[in-house]
């Protein structure tokens, strides 16, 4: 049995992630929302619940105490938690624009600190960041969510290379428009959203169970030589 951390693990993508790595493995997950968390970890013994507001970078450092204290060294962290604003950039926010790169692209550097430590994470291990094809096709109202995810892109090609003389990989899955919570702006401000979504993905919308299972398979020891990779998941959109 391994072990895994998992941000975001209380819904949408991170969730899908967790319960099915639970399956087999110990699976520790990360969220600001207590009962949520709870409702995830419920019922499951292989699957840790942990209440941490990432915001608070602060914060991140106390998630591998925790880790520590419990005797658990990690096989592969996923990052999942992430949030969209879909605004132009004549209405730019300067306080969405800090929380969305610290939760989108900071956390994730923050984590990768502690993670690529000895004392932390097994040799071998595997890291999963969460990016997105709006880094690379620049839909209109996103520029703070693509300009975050790109440079999670490029965190994972940099810490790649960082970590390879421990054998872990580092790479990237970039969903195209996934049916979860954080497509609720583009349903609010999107005239016609079936019709741009059968434009964008003629196979439609993409499942969160269906991301799990590409973030499965790079967690495992099949894809062992894989890393430094942004794996696209397009819903029948050829890029």
């Amino acid at each position: 049995m391994k072990n895994y951390l998992v941000t975001g693990g209380n819904s949408g993508i991170g969730k899908a992630v967790a319960c099915r790595l639970a399956q087999n493995n110990k699976v520790i997950i990360l969220g600001k929302n207590k009962q949520r968390l709870e409702e995830v970890s419920s019922g499951n013994e292989n699957i840790i619940s942990l209440c941490c507001d990432l915001v608070q970078l602060e914060n991140i450092s106390n998630v591998f105490s925790f880790c520590k204290e419990q005797g658990i060294k990690l096989d592969g962290l996923v990052h999942c938690a992430g949030i969209s604003k879909n605004v132009p950039v004549s209405a730019n926010d300067i306080n969405d624009m800090r929380e969305v790169f610290t939760v989108n692209c900071m956390v994730f550097e923050e984590l990768m600190k502690y993670f690529s430590k000895k004392r932390y994470s097994n040799d071998g291990a595997s890291v999963i960041a969460m990016s997105s094809m709006v880094a690379c096709t620049y839909t209109k109202g996103m520029s703070l969510y693509a300009a975050s995810k790109g440079a999670v892109n490029s965190m994972v090609k940099v810490i790649a290379k960082e970590l390879v003389r421990r054998e872990i990989r580092v790479n990237a899955i970039m969903p195209g428009f996934v049916n979860t919570k954080l497509l609720t702006p583009f349903r609010e401000s999107v005239e016609n959203f079936d019709e741009m979504i059968q434009k964008e993905q003629p196979w439609g919308l993409i499942e969160p169970e269906q991301v799990a299972d590409l973030a499965e398979f790079l967690l495992s020891e099949q894809s062992r030589m894989i890393t430094g990779a942004l794996i696209p998941i397009t819903g029948g959109k050829v890029v």
